[in-house]
């Protein structure tokens, strides 16, 4: 990697390697029309988006989308208790969700989970806890049948931060694995 990385820094320095021209330029305001010259397909070199000095300066799109989640159907947040899932659970709540299932390797067990389920029992939620792996079937399949209300969603916040060699065999459990799990006992949503 090293004596590649010189050979490029060399070729450089002796305009071997020269940047990639032409270059269009488009402002961070007419970005719909960089897509559409990409979109054609004849554009050569590289597209460019200039940016203004004060991102105020660009116009902010009123979003239409006015989501609304069915307090009556349950939502299955797989590793939905560490630092992403609190939030998002938070955002599901204010779009009208009431049960949530946590699949959770640790299943609610420290002190930081238990004070998020007491919050979410105070906001007239129920969270149904399931303590399992979202990579082994099994552990899946107790879901479908820990909610007495169908689930409506699935979100799957597994992850394993570690990364070696050691871990990519859990990196790789915990979404593509765990996606083929958790359409399995949801199959009649799609």
């Amino acid at each position: 990697m090293r004596r590649l990385c010189r050979d490029v820094i060399e070729f450089y320095q002796q305009g071997k390697i020269q940047p990639i021209q032409p270059t269009t330029i488009y402002e961070a305001t007419d970005v719909i029309s960089a897509f559409r010259y990409m979109q054609t397909g004849k554009h050569m070199g590289k597209i460019i988006i200039k940016m203004p000095e004060d991102p105020a300066e660009l116009p902010v799109a009123k979003s239409n989308l006015d989501l609304s989640l069915s307090p009556g159907g349950s939502y299955l947040l797989a590793g939905g208790l560490g630092g992403l899932g609190r939030p998002i659970t938070t955002w599901m709540i204010e779009k009208g969700a009431r049960n949530f299932i946590f699949l959770s390797r640790s299943a609610g067990e420290s002190d930081s989970d238990k004070a998020f389920l007491r919050e979410l029992a105070a906001q007239g939620c129920i969270a149904t806890i399931v303590k399992g792996n979202v990579a082994e079937l099994d552990d899946v399949k107790r879901v479908a049948t820990a909610s007495p209300n169908p689930v409506v969603g699935i979100i799957n916040l597994a992850m394993v931060l570690r990364v070696s060699e050691t871990y990519m065999r859990h990196i790789y459990s915990s979404k593509a694995v765990s996606y083929t799990h958790l359409t399995l006992p949801t199959s009649d949503l799609v």
